[in-house]
């Protein structure tokens, strides 16, 4: 097998020997047999319906080895927005086959391979519903959906459809609602993350079914080895390039050190001293998109660091990394910023996130993609003014910042604010928001389209 690995720029092709959990991991996944279906049908009436057009596409050790399609004659009508979207018009299926002539080439194919669609709640069910009408056993095979699956493995993804992950994965989508064509991506799409549960390890077939909170991409959890694999936690650490959150826990999950870094291969001597100094139990590795997310996951994590001291040098440490040359009196106070959101970009390609710099809680975040969801954008920030202005005069507004780190992080904003320091983010009054709506949609049409988000995630993971 050849291995991956995560943020590397250039793939080192010498032979690495592999932990014997690795080899285990791939032979569990590389014995097993995929069939991908998709079908075209006439609608979505089980009862009703009819389908015009299926493709099935087999995956042995993790290769394409064989492919299936066939034209179906319906005998109804096709409405009209079917034919468009599939480009299948009836006069295409006048010599094509009765789904009844075909279902016997069609199940033999299948096998007992487990069954995969990209939305495996409408087709298999909807083939069943053939079966049971052609008198035949329906399917029992175990299934698995890469819609859902890449909801768990891509956590916050806003958009799953299928045209769109094969974007993510740089796959080709020639014929979108093809049923040969969109079996294809759906297969390159499995085997893109059949390799991803190998690299995290997977140890059960049933977590390919339920791989909720065990493999996301945007994160690793790092057990220690009784042979000490701190060098190799280092390693893996040296090659991500975009911010990173590492969270250090002893016994119990006792959190022993959180570090936020915005540069992990600029930042490696500091990293690397802390890890080897420190009698760790479990690693755990989160990227984000900005350095300001993982600034919030640090603030979430501060109050249950275990060791007071850890903490104070960490705030001593950003200090002099980020604002050993910013004049101070340049550094805002805290409601110089109620009064602005600030927009950067999400770690998945073409999505934005905007907070709400009044109060930094989870929920005053929004993570959005533009102009699809603009009203949603909207709304958004027109519920986080009115909030705003309310509880200014209820002179109750409430930062949920860590008191130890309220002087660096807004520190670190004021130089975002006054030097332009980072240039993936962008200031907008909520006074526009109020007052000149077009010019604010105007900031963020073009910010989402001249920024340019280059993490290359997920083809390139943790």
């Amino acid at each position: 097998m050849k291995e991956k690995v995560a943020y590397s720029a250039d793939y080192d092709s010498t032979v690495v020997e592999k932990q014997a959990d690795e080899i285990d991991s791939y032979n569990l996944i590389n014995e097993l047999s995929f069939c991908v279906m998709d079908l075209e049908t006439t609608g979505g009436d089980h009862n009703y319906d009819k389908i015009i057009e299926i493709g099935l596409i087999k995956i042995v050790k993790l290769e394409i080895v064989e492919e299936l399609s066939y034209l179906i004659k319906p005998g109804i009508h096709i409405p009209e927005f079917i034919q468009k979207l599939t480009s299948i018009s009836e006069n295409d299926l006048l010599d094509a086959p009765l789904i009844e002539d075909v279902l016997d080439r069609i199940l033999k194919f299948i096998g007992d391979s487990i069954l995969v669609a990209h939305n495996s709640s409408f087709d298999i069910p909807f083939f069943n519903s053939i079966l049971k009408r052609a008198k035949y056993p329906t399917l029992n095979n175990p299934a698995i959906c890469t819609n859902l699956m890449t909801k768990y493995l891509i956590p916050e993804i806003m958009n799953s459809n299928l045209t769109y992950i094969g974007e993510l994965f740089g796959i080709e989508h020639k014929k979108a609602h093809r049923a040969l064509e969109d079996a294809k991506v759906a297969a390159k799409v499995l085997i893109n993350y059949l390799q991803f549960f190998i690299e995290k390890k997977i140890k059960k077939v049933n977590h390919l079914y339920y791989p909720r909170k065990k493999y996301e991409l945007d994160s690793i959890h790092v057990q220690r080895q009784k042979n000490d694999n701190t060098i190799e936690v280092i390693n893996k650490i040296s090659k991500i390039d975009i911010p990173l959150l590492i969270t250090i826990k002893g016994e119990k999950g006792v959190i022993l050190d959180v570090l936020p870094i915005s540069n992990p291969p600029a930042e490696l001597d500091m990293i690397s001293t802390k890890l080897k100094s420190i009698d760790w139990n479990v690693i755990s590795l989160k990227i984000a998109g900005s350095f300001f997310k993982v600034l919030l996951f640090y603030n979430s994590s501060i109050c249950r660091i275990n060791n007071s001291d850890a903490k104070a040098w960490m705030i001593n440490y950003l200090n002099y990394k980020y604002l050993k040359d910013f004049d101070q009196n340049n550094v805002k106070e805290d409601k110089f910023f109620d009064k602005y959101f600030l927009l950067t970009n999400h770690l998945v390609k073409d999505q934005f996130v905007i907070y709400s710099l009044s109060s930094l809680f989870s929920k005053n975040e929004l993570i959005f993609r533009y102009p699809s969801h603009q009203k949603k954008l909207m709304y958004f920030v027109n519920f986080k003014n009115k909030n705003n202005n309310k509880n200014e005069k209820e002179k109750s507004v409430k930062i949920a910042l860590d008191n130890s780190l309220k002087a660096f992080f807004y520190g670190y904003l004021s130089r975002m604010f006054v030097d332009n320091y980072d240039k993936d983010y962008v200031f907008i009054s909520s006074e526009l928001v109020n007052k000149r709506v077009k010019e604010f949609k105007g900031i963020v049409a073009k910010f989402t389209t001249n920024s340019k988000n280059t993490f290359n995630y997920p083809q390139k993971h943790i």
